[in-house]
């Protein structure tokens, strides 16, 4: 009974958030989120991420375990951007003199990233609207399937990728690498302290695409999602991208709530969506249990 009650209550919550976030949205009215021990951000109540971050815990943990990581000064990637949680997240920490690169190819998230980085006042962030992979050029065919949010677009070959998906949400987005990207003939890398990645399975196409600012950056941290629906969608197994990440010398990781702690355990590291990537342990973030 006592389990059927807590169900309830937790049902009832959801149900309530939900009105009351299409209350919001009705109006456009800006939530305020409170994001991290001492961070509080702003977004329109438009797309997936902003209505989970209203409704549930939406990546509280990872959330609060960035914000700890990063300091001011450091220099972050964003790639899968959405509306900005995690962009305007890394510019609270790393402003005034740290850089963000805020990678988005859906042009209807990249619209609303655009007013969510206004309506918060950034000042270290560039959006970049492309795809990335392990290839530069051309296009490819962002997808989602019926019924799905916005956070859930994947990509598909080009415009074969549109004939075969037929009625579903699709749009033809450019494609680039980050090497590419950071190693153009008119730019110089700079120091990469710390990247996120959630593209619904095509993590292991970027970091093929960016082998050498993966080498060059020794000391960088990486925050991505894996789960092994997503790798067999784009026809890889998930150990192949375990494996590509550990022959560059990383290590993988992921918060064990429990022991409030880091882990490696290879069979609940395949289970546990957010994944963290470093050559030594001593640069993840700590989070001290309360006693």
């Amino acid at each position: 009974m006592k389990r059927f009650m807590r169900r309830l209550a937790v049902r009832l919550y959801v149900v309530t958030r939900r009105w009351l976030y299409r209350c919001r949205q009705t109006i456009g009215q800006p939530v305020t989120f409170h994001v991290a021990e001492s961070i509080r951000i702003k977004l329109f109540p438009e797309g997936q991420i902003a209505e989970l971050l209203y409704t549930s815990r939406f990546e509280r943990r990872d959330l609060e375990l960035v914000s700890r990581f990063l300091r001011p000064g450091m220099r972050v990637i964003d790639v899968g951007a959405n509306i900005g949680l995690y962009t305007i997240l890394a510019d609270r920490c790393v402003s005034p003199d740290g850089r963000v690169w805020a990678f988005e190819p859906s042009g209807e998230s990249r619209a609303r990233l655009h007013r969510n980085l206004g309506l918060n006042g950034v000042t270290t962030v560039h959006t970049i609207g492309a795809a990335l992979s392990d290839k530069a050029g051309g296009e490819l065919a962002l997808a989602r399937d019926a019924g799905r949010g916005d956070g859930e677009r994947f990509l598909v070959d080009g415009r074969a990728g549109l004939h075969a998906l037929g009625e579903s949400d699709v749009e033809l987005v450019p494609v680039t690498t980050l090497d590419d990207h950071f190693f153009a003939p008119d730019k110089d890398l700079e120091r990469i302290d710390f990247m996120k990645i959630d593209i619904e399975g095509g993590e292991l196409a970027v970091f093929r695409g960016a082998r050498r600012l993966l080498t060059v950056n020794r000391d960088l941290v990486i925050m991505f999602e894996s789960t092994p629906a997503n790798s067999e969608r784009y026809g890889y197994r998930q150990e192949e991208l375990f494996e590509f990440l550990r022959g560059l010398g990383y290590r993988l990781f992921f918060w064990d709530r429990e022991a409030a702690d880091w882990a490696a355990d290879e069979g609940r590291l395949k289970q546990a969506g957010n994944i963290w990537a470093t050559r030594e342990q001593v640069f993840l973030p700590r989070w001290e249990k309360a006693a």
